[in-house]
């Protein structure tokens, strides 16, 4: 039979398959597979490979690691998609936002943020290539019945649901193409179309409370001057109206 390797999803990983063939018949007689975790510090950073790595990022995505905002403290997972659930209802035409507990990977640091932060905590995985990723967000439209449902189960941002009322909802794109898989109740939901991309939100939600002295999670001036990193580490596993 076929052997297939498989090393999970964004380079997280590393794969090792040792083969034993038999010269005599050409045939595999034994084999071992083998997968490591690509952690920081796994292995020595190869000088050539980073400055190809540092080219790339240079030509195409000059603006990856430039601060656009500052967090007040660490975000963890959760509170990121909090976050990414109040942009969308500030930065978008919908009315609310139900993004799933498990919708990003990781949280945001403390101090300065940049797009590749945003990229990491809302990662892209375009299923089939070519279509919006897995984690942007489309809007869809609702009942507040089937809205009020989902609650518990999901991040919600928006007024009270009321039934008998539709809202414009954003969700991600694989709750908003299979809402009974995902939603407690979705007999009313239709309508899916894409909306944006979760870091792209985030991205340009920063920008906004940045241009208006704001911290990026939290209603407070943050202090004039440049924007700063700082040492703590993100936790856990995205015509604006003021």
């Amino acid at each position: 039979g076929a052997r297939i390797v498989q090393t999970g999803r964004f380079g997280h990983f590393i794969g090792r398959l040792d083969l034993c063939v038999d010269p005599s018949t050409m045939r595999i007689v034994g084999e071992n597979y083998t997968m490591a975790p690509l952690a920081e510090g796994y292995a020595p950073i190869d000088a050539t490979t980073q400055a190809k790595i540092e080219a790339i990022f240079a030509k195409h995505a000059p603006m990856a690691t430039v601060p656009v905002a500052e967090t007040s403290r660490a975000l963890s997972e959760h509170e990121t998609i909090a976050l990414t659930a109040r942009a969308a209802v500030t930065m978008t035409d919908v009315e609310a936002a139900l993004l799933h507990t498990r919708s990003w990977w990781c949280g945001l640091p403390e101090g300065a943020v940049h797009a590749q932060h945003f990229c990491d905590a809302c990662k892209v995985e375009r299923q089939p290539a070519g279509t919006p990723s897995w984690t942007g967000l489309y809007a869809v439209t609702m009942d507040g019945a089937d809205l009020a449902a989902a609650m518990g189960a999901f991040v919600y941002a928006g007024p009270r649901p009321e039934a008998g009322r539709t809202y414009r909802v954003a969700t991600p794109k694989y709750v908003a193409l299979h809402p009974a898989r995902y939603l407690p109740a979705s007999e009313s939901v239709r309508d899916a179309v894409p909306l944006v991309e979760g870091w792209r939100l985030l991205f340009d939600y920063a920008r906004h409370r940045t241009e208006r002295g704001l911290y990026l999670d939290r209603d407070a001036q943050r202090p004039a001057g440049a924007l700063e990193p700082r040492r703590s580490a993100p936790t856990g596993r995205s015509a604006a109206r003021a």
